[in-house]
């Protein structure tokens, strides 16, 4: 009898590691995409109708030289570039700090654009 449940003990264990799903970063992602692009549409509205200025020492070099639409097209491609890179290599060992990092990723986008609005309502 102890053997069946030795061996019924080593057949759950790597079930019951299996059920333990890595969570799904979908719609992390979503959520970051749609707040990159929620972002990037009203910095170019601000840009291209406000005349307001990139303040991001990131991307602030690119809007004199090559312009507002370059500039966004470069963030974009940096957006993409940076969550291809966090679900590439960090995802499989840390899903769940690449969740959370799209999510704060995703937060900080909207107050980009609240801010955004607060500026076109001045």
């Amino acid at each position: 009898m102890k053997t069946y449940l030795f061996i019924l003990l080593l057949i759950a264990l790597p079930l019951s590691a299996q059920a333990q799903e890595q969570p799904s970063l979908k719609i992390p992602t979503l959520v970051f995409a749609g707040a990159a692009v929620a972002d990037w549409s009203s910095t170019g509205y601000c840009e291209m109708y406000l005349a307001c200025h990139e303040s991001n020492p990131m991307f602030g070099w690119a809007e004199p030289r090559v312009g507002a639409p370059a500039m966004i097209a470069i963030g974009g491609a940096v957006d993409i570039l940076t969550v291809y890179a966090l679900r590439r290599w960090m995802a499989p060992a840390h899903p769940k700090v690449v969740r959370n990092l799209l999510y704060f990723g995703s937060m900080v986008r909207i107050s980009l654009v609240i801010r955004h609005a607060r500026t076109t309502a001045h």
